[in-house]
């Protein structure tokens, strides 16, 4: 590919960006976390705030949302010696974790997305990379949502105190 095919093709990535709605990441990430405390107080306050960071940095270089999500699931286990890896995070509270991801990892519904799929028509070689990259940059909005989320509430309980 040369110079000018590389820039347009990065255009269009890039452009892919607009075809989905920022609000349903922090939503989900919100919702998500709300459901966890109900459903699992001690284990969520028990996540250390380094490794909710930790979080926010996982799977930086990947480019599909299965990659991403993998990342995740690697990334919150560590390997003892010798051992089979264990979870850093509660199994359960893992788990749903890694299942709102698959949810959110799916196409919006709705006018926006017929019309992205009419625009990926007309580029069928780039069509699945580029909902990848749509699916991705979901994941991280709503990483980085849970993450921000977590740390605001933090701070704030830890002023309260």
């Amino acid at each position: 590919m040369n110079g000018t095919s590389t820039e347009r093709r990065n255009a269009r990535l890039l452009g892919s960006l607009r075809w989905w709605n920022p609000d349903r990441p922090v939503a989900s990430a919100n919702d998500w976390l709300m459901g966890e405390r109900l459903k699992h107080r001690v284990e969520v306050a028990s996540i250390r705030l380094g490794q909710w960071e930790a979080l926010r940095r996982m799977g930086e270089t990947a480019t599909t949302p299965g990659e991403y999500k993998e990342a995740i699931r690697i990334g919150l286990h560590r390997q003892k010696p010798g051992g089979t890896p264990e979870p850093r995070w509660p199994e359960a509270v893992l788990s749903s974790l890694l299942e709102e991801m698959t949810s959110l990892s799916k196409p919006d519904t709705g006018d926006t997305q017929k019309e992205l799929d009419l625009q990926l028509a007309k580029l069928p070689a780039q069509a699945q990379e580029i909902r990848d990259l749509i699916a991705v940059e979901r994941l991280r909005a709503f990483v980085d949502a849970l993450v921000t989320r977590v740390k605001a509430e933090r701070a704030l309980q830890e002023e309260a105190e």
